[in-house]
């Protein structure tokens, strides 16, 4: 089974108790964040955070997608790590 498979897996069924994923999977994958989206988690941890970064270039803020999933995950997260 694919991780994209388990990931769909894990946000249908309530019963999956964690669920480890690769940043980039999950930040380019449309489908996949529209899912987390209506998901609900207790805690999200984030190895290497540094790369969920937005950059300043004069007064225009560049937001990555590795940053715009950040922002949804702390959204939906009761504790984001």
């Amino acid at each position: 089974m694919t991780r994209l498979r388990r990931l769909r897996a894990a946000t249908r069924s309530s019963r999956k108790k964690r669920l480890i994923a690769r940043l980039d999977q999950l930040s380019r994958n449309e489908e996949v964040r529209d899912k987390l989206a209506v998901s609900d988690w207790d805690l999200v941890v984030v190895d290497e955070a540094h790369k969920m970064s937005a950059h300043r270039y004069g007064n225009e803020v560049k937001e990555t997608q590795r940053y715009t999933l950040g922002k949804q995950l702390g959204a939906l997260s009761r504790h984001f790590l």
